[in-house]
Parts: C-alpha cells; sequence; structure tokens
C-alpha cells in the first residue's frame, strides 16, 4: 500500500499498486479524507482528533478506519522536507 499524506489538508489517501499476475488490480483503498484517530468515543461532545503531520514518519504504526499500517519507508521528497523542517518531524530528528 502507499500512503499519501497531503500537508495543505491533512487528508489522506491509500491505494494499492497493481501487482502483475497476483489477481489483484490495485487502486484506491481509502478515499483522500481527513482521518480520526482510533478511540475517540463515538458520542463523545468533544471534537474529534485527526491525523495530522506529527503521526507520519518511518516506523509509524497507524490504524486507519480499523486497518494497522506501518510506515516502512518514503520518497525523497519526503525525507528532504523533513530534514529541512527538523522542528516540525522531531522523529526525524537525529539529536
Amino acid at each position: 500500500f502507499i500512503i499519501s499524506y497531503f500537508l495543505s489538508d491533512d487528508s489522506i489517501l491509500v491505494h494499492e499498486p497493481p501487482l502483475k499476475n497476483s489477481g489483484i488490480s490495485g487502486g484506491r483503498f481509502l478515499e483522500r479524507t481527513k482521518i480520526k484517530k482510533p478511540n475517540h468515543p463515538p458520542y463523545s461532545t468533544q471534537l474529534p482528533e485527526y491525523f495530522n503531520y506529527k503521526d507520519f514518519y518511518v516506523g509509524a504504526h497507524l490504524l486507519l478506519n480499523n486497518f494497522h499500517f506501518i510506515l516502512l519507508d518514503a520518497d525523497e521528497y519526503c525525507y528532504n522536507f523533513m530534514e529541512k523542517n527538523p522542528d516540525m518531524f522531531p522523529n526525524s530528528n537525529i539529536q
């Protein structure tokens, strides 16, 4: 699965790339939308907390709409962005 996070509006898109000769056609797994964090009471009067950029780092365990994901890698643009903004991404800062 490929998880795309959009910093502009905190939305998330999950899609599965097609694999040749696997019988799986791939495609969108979760449409682009903001996703609530798990363990929020369903009928609470408090505003729900949504996933944001602080939740996305290599090695993070995410529960997106009751599906478990582990982030194993990121693209070069993400790595460069995190290195240029270490105050925003404390889990990517070696210090």
